[in-house]
């Protein structure tokens, strides 16, 4: 069998960056349609039959999400430290795939932030999140769909001091762990027939 990745060693720390780690994620995120995704990256895969990828390669998606004319991604500013992301192995040997889980709380409720739950109930949604070491991670592509699922109560709280609000829980399974390093500027703008894709 053809090896798809190449191994090689991994250093304690592979350049200076990597010695810079800080926990959390940035207090957006950005969301759309999945139906409204035009173009979606890849799996990565090597080149041809006879080659190998690097690991690097290997952990991330290969090219840029492009959404269709006229449509674009959202952001959403939650509660500041609210936020975790996590990537959970999953499923039996031969069948192993990844779950990854978005948790977000966004305080007082109110009705904007009830009809943004209303918008995006049971609709296939595409997701992209970053932590504060500035990796994104993408939740969606061309076959699954990232979606919103039941989460904590919103509350009001009891005592005066307890805090108003509402959690937000999303999931997503791929068949691998990656990151997402394509575009997430030209998203945030509506797309219109003669702009560029990047």
């Amino acid at each position: 069998m053809n090896n798809c990745i190449a191994l090689a060693d991994i250093d304690e720390a592979i350049n200076c960056a990597d010695i810079d780690n800080v926990g959390g994620l940035v207090q957006e995120i950005y969301i759309g349609y999945a139906e409204d995704v035009a173009t979606w990256p890849k799996l990565p895969a090597p080149a041809g039959d006879s080659s190998t990828m690097s690991l690097a390669d290997a952990g991330t998606w290969n090219g840029d999400i492009v959404q269709k004319t006229g449509k674009k991604f959202f952001k959403v500013v939650y509660t500041d430290e609210t936020g975790t992301f996590t990537i959970t192995q999953q499923g039996e040997q031969g069948a192993e795939s990844y779950l990854y889980q978005l948790d977000i709380s966004r305080a007082k409720m109110n009705a904007t932030i009830f009809g943004f739950e209303n918008a995006i109930r049971g609709r296939k949604l595409v997701i992209i999140v970053k932590d504060k070491n500035g990796v994104c991670y993408l939740m969606g592509d061309s076959l699954n769909a990232a979606k919103m699922i039941a989460a904590d109560a919103s509350t009001t709280g009891t005592a005066v001091t307890d805090k108003n609000n509402v959690p937000l829980r999303f999931t997503y399974a791929c068949p691998r762990k990656l990151v997402y390093d394509g575009d997430t500027v030209n998203i945030l703008e509506e797309k219109t027939s003669g702009t560029a894709q990047p």
